[in-house]
């Protein structure tokens, strides 16, 4: 089995921490992936640093959108249909990888040919960042059910069998912004056994003023929203039961800001 990994990074006005971003890619240990960055017609100089790098490694493919989406769904959908490679891994425009990111979880993928889909922690940071001493290689298996009672699976954490993106792709409705990842990897997660999560912090999420999901309230319908509108393979949905569930996902997500705790 081939472990090459298209890595899709979407871009958008991200000037200020898109060089950090690309070169902490750049930096991985394991080598044998290609990066597809999506310009999601930035107004600033991204696109200018991003062809900056172009002609530094070969490995990175630049897809310039004609419009503005508003939202990564869009972006990393046209990514994945163009992805050359087996496994598709994404990474946001302002987090960073830990050198061994990928390393650690191919490695894992090899000894478990079986799995499909592999994540791990994040660390939250905001200037610096000082990553966990000794890396932790233990692995906790992910079910449906306890994705669905946490929903603690960051974007830039995973790494993704291609085939999964048959059942569907990122969910590209503005209701969906912020959380489409959320539903999409709920929907993985039905068609699989389980998926795998180092007990690791290998990603670091920049906590910074107007992301998009900085506005709690607005989050926290999006989160309801999509929840209360998801169908389980037997057609069912979740229905009122996500009010419950979402407040449960806050209040976890409350705490670990507060104790300054990654997932």
């Amino acid at each position: 089995m081939s472990f090459k990994v298209s890595i899709i990074l979407p871009c958008y006005n991200a000037e200020k921490y898109i060089a950090q971003t690309i070169e902490s890619v750049l930096k991985q240990t394991y080598e044998d992936f290609e990066l597809i960055i999506i310009d999601d017609k930035s107004t600033d100089d991204s696109l200018k640093i991003i062809e900056s790098f172009c002609g530094l490694d070969s490995r990175i493919r630049i897809i310039k959108l004609p419009q503005n989406y508003g939202m990564p769904s869009k972006p990393r959908n046209i990514a994945i249909r163009k992805a050359k490679y087996n496994w598709i891994s994404f990474i946001d425009s302002d987090d960073i990888w830990h050198p061994e990111k990928l390393s650690i979880q191919i490695s894992v993928l090899k000894l478990n040919t079986n799995i499909k889909f592999i994540s791990s922690g994040i660390i939250n940071f905001k200037n610096n960042i000082i990553w966990e001493n000794p890396i932790k290689k233990t692995t906790s298996k992910i079910y449906f059910k306890l994705l669905l009672f946490k929903a603690r699976t960051p974007t830039s954490s995973v790494i993704v069998n291609k085939e999964l993106f048959n059942y569907q792709l990122f969910n590209e409705s503005q209701s969906y912004k912020a959380r489409e990842d959320m539903d999409l990897w709920l929907k993985f997660h039905e068609n699989i056994k389980y998926s795998l999560k180092l007990n690791s912090k290998l990603v670091g999420y920049r906590v910074r003023q107007n992301q998009i999901s900085g506005n709690k309230a607005r989050m926290f319908i999006r989160h309801f929203n999509v929840l209360y509108n998801y169908k389980f393979k037997n057609k069912f949905k979740i229905g009122l039961f996500a009010l419950i569930l979402t407040i449960s996902h806050f209040t976890i997500a409350v705490f670990d800001r507060l104790l300054k705790r990654g997932v």
